[in-house]
């Protein structure tokens, strides 16, 4: 494919995603505060068991319960050759059992050798649905799509709005599970001179429940343009709190990469809680 005919490719691809998230949204909106599907999710007890609340990469499966929320904190330190922190904000919340929207905010540092740069990374706003949940097979599948806008004072990635429609499988295996989420990114610069971007990310996680103790091992490919990868290796454990804390989660990680492209090293750590709902 010539140089022109990708460039116009990225930009139909844009404008289709562009288009495509009004409708998507849309419907998924009026699935979700419709009263008789609402009533007839809220009755559906019998659905695959939520093992942990987050993975450290990718997409997870599980969609929020009707009325409940979910915060999501944390910290990531990683050497990509300058140091760079980032602490996410996150929210998500359950229109029904099925239909989730959520947002992050991202607060990021990078020590660089003309000193420290600080600011607020791209703003992100997204959707999932669980389109199969099946305790008999021990099966789920969600779609989702995210919305990132570039922000005022964002220093670290380029002024682009990003279009990301992804999916997620999950299989239950015993104690142990596995995630596996692929996503499309499409970046619409706003900024004279920059082109339009796409690439993509798929992320392997596998876990097993030990009691409120969770092993996991997590795997990110990440794939630019012009051919860039890039693949790390995540091992973490998850710690699930009881009693009075029921609903909070924290979970440590480290992440290795394991080519050339990929950030040296870097130690992960988040927090999560969860309320509300039934």
């Amino acid at each position: 494919m010539s140089t022109n005919h990708a460039t116009a490719f990225k930009a139909f691809c844009c404008k289709a995603v562009r288009a495509g998230w009004a409708v998507f949204i849309t419907s998924l909106f009026l699935v979700g505060v419709s009263p008789g599907i609402a009533r007839a999710e809220d009755d559906e007890d019998d659905k695959i068991r939520e093992r942990i609340q987050e993975f450290f990469v990718g997409e997870i499966v599980y969609p929020q319960d009707a009325g409940e929320v979910q915060l999501t904190t944390g910290f990531s330190h990683w050497n990509e050759g300058s140091e760079r922190f980032t602490a996410p904000l996150g929210f998500e919340y359950g229109i029904t059992d099925r239909f989730q929207v959520g947002a992050e905010l991202p607060v990021t540092s990078r020590r660089t050798e003309d000193g420290v740069l600080e600011g607020i990374g791209r703003v992100e706003l997204e959707t999932l649905y669980n389109l199969v949940n099946r305790p008999d097979w021990g099966t789920a599948v969600s779609v989702g799509f995210g919305l990132g806008f570039p922000t005022a004072r964002n220093r670290f990635e380029e002024e682009a709005y990003r279009y990301e429609p992804f999916f997620a499988f999950y299989q239950e295996l015993g104690p142990s599970f596995l995630n596996v989420s692929a996503a499309l990114e499409l970046d619409d610069t706003i900024s004279n001179g920059q082109k339009d971007e796409a690439g993509g990310e798929i992320a392997l996680g596998i876990g097993l429940e030990l009691g409120h103790f969770v092993p996991t091992l997590e795997s990110v490919l990440e794939l630019e343009e012009g051919g860039t990868t890039s693949v790390q290796l995540l091992p973490g454990f998850h710690w699930i709190l009881g009693g009075p804390l029921e609903g909070l989660e924290i979970a440590l990680g480290y992440s290795m990469g394991i080519d050339k492209d990929a950030p040296e090293r870097g130690v992960l750590s988040l927090l999560t809680f969860k309320f509300g709902g039934d």
